[in-house]
């Protein structure tokens, strides 16, 4: 991520269509980045590119009523949750078309078992979320958006410490809940 102001005051205006070059245009940067940064993991057939991925998440959250965030890092939390939300729907509708095709053993691949992934882990993510709100929060931080500890645990108002001890609780959690679904299949 680049070096940038800590606060956005232009961002704690609601986000629409008058005002958003005020504040999206200087991390425009940052959120291509991010949005290469979760497409790494995916597909190689993937049809989705980092500029239309942040495209598209630009234009969802310009339908939104109203954004308040005061600094860099919680603006480009919520801009890496709607990728995220993107990735999936577009995980979920391709494996939407493959359920409606004749089966065809050959067409079972690796792209599809990478599809299934991603919806495994938004579901397990989901689920920590319910469990634990500010562990779920450092992972998405974290994880999602490459921020340090020291960083995540400014944008969340805990300490450095408190914010790797998340990490390393919500690491757990979620292998232990994977491992369990792995063992009941």
């Amino acid at each position: 991520m680049s070096a940038g102001p800590d606060t956005l005051a232009s961002v704690s205006k609601p986000l629409h269509t008058a005002n958003w070059e005020s504040y999206l245009i200087p991390l425009y940067g940052d959120l291509r980045r991010l949005a290469a940064r979760l497409l790494r993991n995916e597909s190689k057939n993937n049809s989705v590119v980092p500029t239309g991925l942040v495209h598209d998440a630009v234009l969802r959250l310009l339908g939104v009523h109203s954004i308040t965030v005061e600094t860099r890092e919680q603006f480009l939390g919520i801009a890496a949750a709607q990728m995220r939300r993107i990735l999936v729907e577009h995980a979920r509708r391709r494996l939407a078309q493959k359920r409606t095709r004749p089966y065809d053993p050959a067409g079972q691949t690796e792209q599809n078992i990478g599809l299934e992934e991603i919806l495994a882990v938004e579901d397990l993510m989901e689920q920590l979320r319910e469990a634990d709100q500010r562990a779920y929060s450092v992972t998405h931080l974290h994880f999602y958006l490459g921020l340090s500890f020291a960083e995540a645990g400014k944008s969340l108002g805990i300490s450095e410490k408190t914010a790797q001890r998340d990490w390393e609780y919500a690491r757990t959690w979620l292998f232990d809940l994977a491992s369990k679904r792995r063992r009941d299949v």
